[in-house]
């Protein structure tokens, strides 16, 4: 499309036009950028405009008219006939269509992508590709909608919304995948065997090892029951207990591993004593304190009048990185005394933090 623009004065109905064009039927008059018929041909390059063309029926100062020629190619011009005698302006007209339709192409840069200056890439000028077919070949362009929907088939990212705002991407217990909030999975265990019996010690408990040589050695490992685990697992494998004791960490990632509970004494009639114990976080297998412990916690009771005046609440804390998997245990010692419990149900919580 050739065209040339001009700014109307108020009032103003004539424009005159400088483009060659072979039949009136190949202009079009536009005000504003909205095309109207209003016009005639008043002469053999002048425009004028007539009517109602713009709702109001005349030009304001600065509003903006249009003429443009859109030569056609889907017919010829001229037909030559043969025998015939070949005139100039007939040849003229055939070769001014030519020309006149390569010059429109030539002005109109949307009427199809370009290579670059460096012809080295199809250039779209910013401007959206519409209408692409469903790609077919590994070489064929991919239309926004099948992009995500193959990510979405693929299984690699999990379709989202909104609601996602803020969460990771997760792969859970059962290998699925999903969006999560952030701190992964979170397991919880109890310190749950009674013993002594609930019948002899009030609300029960689990009773610590008594320390053999009175210094504060590690003890036996404190039996865990599993209770729950809350999903989903950035590493994909939750935590479990092997054994009764033992706490598995089996799969790479960074956790906190946190004990709570609380300590008390046994009734003693009539004696006024202290209690010694210690706890801790350990490797499983040699009982070394590796990762949190608490010691010389001194217990104290008064007589048999008041037997539950001491007690001792506690929390261990630790933050353990797994790149191969790790076994922990929960460890208590009684220091010189028969006479120290842990209260059940004693909780131990295990939450990755990576």
């Amino acid at each position: 499309m050739i065209t040339e623009t001009y700014v109307a004065t108020a009032g103003q109905t004539v424009f005159p036009f400088t483009f060659p064009f072979l039949a009136a039927a190949d202009l079009t008059v536009a005000v504003d950028g909205v095309e109207t018929s209003s016009w005639d041909l008043t002469s053999a390059q002048t425009v004028t405009l007539n009517g109602d063309f713009t709702g109001g029926g005349a030009l304001t100062e600065g509003q903006e008219v249009s003429v443009a020629r859109t030569t056609p190619i889907d017919t010829p011009a001229v037909t030559f006939a043969s025998p015939s005698t070949l005139r100039s302006s007939e040849i003229n007209r055939a070769v001014q269509q030519l020309l006149f339709n390569l010059q429109e192409q030539d002005a109109d840069t949307t009427a199809g992508m370009r290579k670059n200056l460096g012809g080295t890439a199809w250039d779209a000028e910013s401007i959206p590709v519409k209408s692409l077919g469903a790609p077919v070949d590994s070489g064929d362009a991919a239309r926004l909608a099948d992009i995500e929907n193959a990510i979405v088939a693929g299984g690699n990212i999990p379709a989202f919304s909104i609601a996602d705002a803020g969460r990771s991407l997760a792969i859970d217990v059962n290998g699925n995948v999903g969006w999560a909030s952030a701190g992964g999975g979170l397991s919880v265990f109890e310190v749950t065997t009674q013993d002594p019996p609930p019948v002899a010690y009030a609300n029960g408990g689990s009773l610590l090892v008594t320390s053999t040589n009175g210094i504060q050695t590690p003890g036996s490992q404190l039996p865990l029951t599993k209770l729950a685990d809350v999903m989903p697992w950035f590493s994909g494998t939750a935590p479990s207990v092997v054994g009764d004791a033992e706490l598995l960490l089996p799969t790479a990632g960074v956790y906190e591993v946190t004990a709570h509970g609380n300590l008390r004494t046994i009734p003693e009639a009539g004696v006024d004593i202290q209690h010694g114990a210690k706890l801790g976080i350990t490797d499983f297998l040699s009982g070394s304190v590796v990762l949190d412990q608490i010691q010389n916690i001194t217990l104290g009771r008064s007589g048999d009048t008041d037997p539950w005046v001491s007690s001792y609440g506690f929390t261990l804390r630790a933050y353990v990185t797994v790149t191969t998997p790790v076994s922990l245990s929960l460890r208590g010692v009684r220091i010189g005394s028969p006479t120290v419990l842990m209260d059940v149900p004693t909780r131990v919580e295990v939450r990755e933090v990576r």
